[in-house]
């Protein structure tokens, strides 16, 4: 195992995920980053680099749609110590239910919800015993909202929301007993 610490950051091509690698390299942290797209992770890096030359930056392309991937995913850093593992690739469909495609449909409650459950579970299993790691489940204000247009979508989020909280219950009670 490397001695060096890194964070793990599913859903790192874009959005929140891109901005939150963007804020631990900052910080000084080196960094796993999590995605489909091998370019756009390619260029987070080479774009975090630029600016944090000495960081070391893996990354990893993987189809968290697919629970084999996504376990794949998973025990391929068995070698890296890794303090914080944050959960945030994700997506949503906006549209009314009865317009929604089923297979995309589908593919985010595998991504929203299961790749989630499956790597939080991992994670904790190897790394409740060690002080200070972390894990971040990245929701959404749709999962406490009721909307017309993202019915799936809103409840992959309150899954995620619900899920987190009690496992951060659940971690709560155990460690006092």
């Amino acid at each position: 195992m490397t001695t060096d610490t890194y964070i793990a950051i599913t859903g790192a091509s874009t959005g929140i995920g891109r901005a939150a690698a963007q804020q631990f390299a900052a910080a000084g942290h080196n960094l796993i980053l999590v995605a489909r797209n091998t370019d756009a992770l390619k260029t987070v890096r080479s774009d975090i680099l630029a600016t944090y030359p000495d960081l070391k930056i893996q990354v990893r392309s993987y189809d968290l749609t697919n629970m084999a991937q996504a376990r794949a995913l998973y025990y391929s850093l068995s070698d890296f110590n890794i303090d914080c593992w944050i959960n945030n690739a994700g997506f949503g469909d906006y549209k009314l239910i009865s317009d929604q495609d089923v297979n995309k449909a589908t593919r985010m409650i595998q991504l929203n919800v299961e790749a989630l459950t499956l790597l939080s579970m991992l994670y904790v299993k190897d790394h409740e015993q060690i002080p200070g790691t972390q894990l971040i489940n990245v929701s959404s204000v749709g999962g406490y909202l009721m909307v017309p247009t993202c019915v799936t979508y809103s409840a992959t989020k309150f899954y995620v929301g619900a899920f987190t909280e009690n496992l951060a219950l659940e971690l709560r009670h155990k460690a006092q007993h």
